[in-house]
């Protein structure tokens, strides 16, 4: 097998069928509408949930047999409440139905995609109908992640590159410019405060009595 080299296999048969599958690892921050982090992957089974709830939960305030779990503490349906509307709430299906209760997939899910191509023969496949190959696009997938572009550290050190870009001041001087503005404020205006307060003091004076004040 070493002297035998790896080289590309390419298979042109009549109705030649190639299905190519491509993946996507998405790693996101959690948003409220966008995506959670209590699931991986995406959340399928809402979409039954949201049936139950719209056509049965919310209507009989129960659950049909088969389908037990769906909310807890919920009991199960007796014949007589859903036979009379078997066939218009659970046979039917309502397609453009409008439901309240949303499906928020996973912050980390993978997503699949496949395309088919297709090609045609020069001559006959004699034999067999047709060929298949089922592979992955080059063996690789994609990964998507979002990350956050500014912290707070990455924040306090943009600053300080800008001042010292455009004033030739760092942060730490900066920092040590508003300390001192604010010391002097505050000796300013703790000096005013006792000007106004030694204004209003009134010298009172203490006079004994005695005989000769005749007081």
């Amino acid at each position: 097998m070493s002297g035998i080299g790896c080289i590309l296999r390419e298979l042109t048969f009549q109705n030649d069928e190639d299905l190519v599958f491509s993946a996507r690892a998405i790693d996101l921050l959690e948003h409220p509408t966008d995506c959670t982090k209590k699931i991986f992957g995406k959340d399928a089974f809402c979409f039954v949930r949201n049936w139950m709830f719209s056509n049965i939960i919310e209507p009989f305030n129960c659950t049909i047999p088969y389908l037990p779990g769906i909310v807890n503490n919920t009991p199960t349906c007796y014949p007589s409440a859903i036979v009379p509307d078997y066939y218009n709430s659970i046979q039917l299906v309502h397609s453009g139905s409008m439901t309240t209760h949303d499906c928020i997939p996973g912050c980390r899910r993978w997503e699949y995609t496949v395309s088919l191509q297709q090609s045609a023969a020069l001559s006959p496949f004699d034999g067999h109908a047709f060929n298949l190959e089922v592979s992955y696009y080059d063996l690789q997938y994609e990964n998507v992640k979002e990350v956050y572009t500014t912290s707070v550290p990455g924040f306090i050190s943009q600053i300080g590159g800008q001042f010292g870009f455009f004033l030739g001041l760092s942060i730490i001087t900066v920092i040590q410019i508003i300390i001192s503005l604010m010391t002097a404020t505050g000796k300013l205006v703790y000096v005013q405060y006792r000007r106004l307060t030694g204004k209003r003091k009134i010298a009172t004076v203490v006079v004994p009595f005695t005989s000769e004040t005749g007081f």
